[in-house]
């Protein structure tokens, strides 16, 4: 049976409407966390309703493939656009922003990143296009801490226990993408990477994070106001003196014309091939919403395919530029009607019919310039019920307007958007809150269970034998010396012990940085725990911990460990052999063969995935309990 939004909407309410205390304790524990969470902007936390957008694997990769005919049609438009001064006349940019875009590098991808916003109907899945947001595309940190809270859940914890689930990862999947496109062209090594905006525009906080991911992944990275970067004519520097070497590009293009002259050192350094601007210029054609008008030209028609005609017929909005002559069309119908600048973000100078009485849109009207606004057939959003707050700040069930939208990644469908609002119109003008999104993982196919035939080596004499492997440890004092009576033969000694990483904890302050603990021990994370939590509990009277409560395991993105305590003695339990004689695979040595050798580290592998979800992660989650506190 098929499974549909609308029905896991309905399956996830009654979870919540099961403990009506619980729902409302659990609304106010996510808003709190959202309020203490990095995800602000301009002193304002992102609001959110209870429940995450729930997308059916079948939407996901229906909308996925629909993306690739989107891109086929990008393409199309901005070869064109570089080929056709006459199809370039059909955007009407003004000639430094067309300069700016015939002096693009766009070889490296089409386009790096991508926000495509929608009106899906959850029912039918059907959608009509809102917006191309190619140019600064953001909400990346509001999608990681909105699924941070939503942990906090009772009715999320048991949603993601019935379905297997996943959520969108934004950052590091962007770190791998800005990797390979610097490869793609040309670069080697590590690049430096500078994130830059017009700062007091940006998401800084959300900058900051990429930035954390950029160096975790070992890419030298900073954030920094374009009007600050410094260009001798060979390199484009940040203001410390780092030459860089990729530019990731938050700032708009209407920003970027506003600062012009400001803007020099990023414009030329581009220009002259002496950075990899990732997006470069070209990306305002897509991004710019006069392609909504131009993806309805005959000259657009005349070069697409059947299907793409079909595919922009299905889910483009009439679209036309704004003359005085359509001002009584607008006047006649209103609710039909939202008015739009070519060149905007956040909504700023768009005007919707549905928002407006007569006497407030006939002033509207009356007041736009004869040229510069684009008139687009209003789409009426699908309408979902959830838990939140109404205008007047009442907890409640409240009917929500639906935008919906997909994070792509040179042309890979990485994530998942969702914005909601009380009203028809969503925008941050209005009375507009962000969702968590959820979408099931496919369960794997029975074939990937198996273990797949290994091959064998080519040169018989690099294997050794497992008969061939001695532990020689009680012949070794403790001062390292080792009086061994050595057999005939030639002998490799490998001495083998388990040593700290040496990882540190980050972010952290100097006071509060230290070793990484043993993830795999859970004897090591209760004493961490009461060496820290424990004593900070301890030192606060019991009448006063009505607020501690929480206890929240951050994602672990420090490396990986492969040995703990007792892991031999343990092992032999697990799996019923002993593993002293495979620990030279460690090393790269093939024991016994090919095959043996790779089950056994799938055994250690699999031993060290269970230990850190049941001894670090378990084991937090019980000492915590033991506090009376939740993870």
């Amino acid at each position: 049976m098929k499974t549909t939004m609308p029905a896991l909407a309905a399956e996830y309410r009654a979870l919540a409407e099961a403990d009506p205390a619980a729902l409302r304790r659990d609304f106010d524990a996510i808003v709190a966390y959202m309020k203490g969470s990095t995800a602000i902007h301009h002193g304002e936390y992102v609001r959110t309703c209870f429940s995450p957008k729930l997308l059916p694997a079948a939407d996901f990769d229906r909308l996925a493939a629909d993306m690739q005919i989107l891109y086929r049609i990008f393409e199309k438009v901005i070869d064109a656009y570089f080929a056709d001064a006459g199809y370039r006349a059909l955007f009407g940019f003004d000639t430094r922003t067309e300069d700016l875009i015939l002096h693009a590098r766009r070889s490296p991808s089409l386009v790096p990143m991508a926000r495509i916003d929608f009106f899906y109907n959850e029912a039918t899945g059907s959608y009509t296009f809102c917006e191309f947001n190619t140019d600064g595309a953001s909400a990346m940190n509001e999608d990681r801490e909105l699924h941070n809270a939503q942990r906090l859940s009772a009715a999320y914890r048991a949603f993601t226990a019935r379905h297997r689930t996943r959520t969108c990862e934004l950052f590091d999947s962007w770190v791998a993408t800005v990797r390979r496109l610097w490869q793609k062209a040309g670069g080697a090594g590590a690049p430096c990477v500078a994130i830059v905006d017009y700062l007091e525009c940006g998401t800084v906080n959300e900058f900051e994070i990429f930035r954390r991911r950029f160096e975790a992944a070992g890419l030298d990275a900073v954030v920094c106001d374009v009007r600050e970067l410094r260009y001798d004519g060979h390199a484009l520097c940040a203001p410390d003196g780092r030459r860089i070497d990729v530019v990731y590009r938050r700032a708009v293009t209407s920003d970027l014309l506003a600062h012009y002259a400001q803007s020099e050192a990023l414009r030329l350094a581009a220009r002259d091939g002496n950075v990899l601007l990732l997006g470069d210029f070209h990306t305002q054609i897509i991004h710019n919403k006069e392609l909504f008008r131009v993806l309805q030209a005959p000259q657009t028609a005349a070069m697409l395919t059947a299907e793409e005609n079909a595919y922009l017929a299905a889910h483009l909005p009439g679209t036309a530029p704004y003359t005085p002559a359509r001002k009584a069309e607008l006047l006649a119908d209103k609710d039909a009607w939202i008015l739009k600048p070519p060149d905007s973000y956040g909504s700023r100078g768009v005007h919707a019919g549905v928002e407006h009485t007569e006497e407030e849109w006939r002033a509207v009207v009356e007041a736009l310039p004869e040229t510069g606004y684009l008139m687009q057939a209003f789409h009426t959003p699908y309408v979902t019920e959830d838990y939140g707050l109404d205008a007047a700040g009442t907890f409640g069930l409240n009917r929500y307007y639906n935008l919906t939208g997909l994070y792509i990644y040179d042309g890979v469908v990485q994530g998942v958007y969702s914005r909601v609002s009380l009203t028809p119109i969503i925008s941050s003008q209005y009375s507009e809150k962000t969702l968590a999104k959820v979408h099931p993982a496919p369960l794997p196919y029975w074939k990937d269970y198996q273990w797949r035939d290994q091959p064998v080596v080519d040169d018989p004499e690099t294997i050794v034998k497992t008969a061939q492997v001695q532990d020689i440890s009680q012949y070794m004092s403790a001062d390292g010396t080792l009086t061994w009576d050595v057999p005939e033969g030639e002998w490799v000694i490998l001495r083998m012990g388990m040593t700290p990483t040496g990882t540190t904890n980050s972010p952290a302050s100097p006071e509060a940085t230290g070793y990484e603990t043993d993830k795999m021990s859970r004897e090591h994370i209760e004493k961490h725990f009461e060496a820290h939590m424990g004593e900070i509990i301890r030192r606060i009277p019991a009448e006063d911990r009505k607020t501690f409560r929480v206890v929240v395991q951050d994602s672990y993105e420090t490396g990986g460990q492969n040995f703990t305590d007792n892991m031999i003695e343990e092992f032999k339990t697990r799996y019923g052999y002993d593993p002293t004689p495979y620990l030279p695979v460690y090393n790269g040595v093939v024991v016994g063969s090919e095959d043996e050798s790779d089950r056994f580290l799938w055994d250690v592998r699999r031993m060290v995935a269970d230990k850190v979800a049941y001894d670090y992660v378990g084991g937090l989650r019980d000492i915590s309990h033991k506090y009376g506190l939740h993870t």
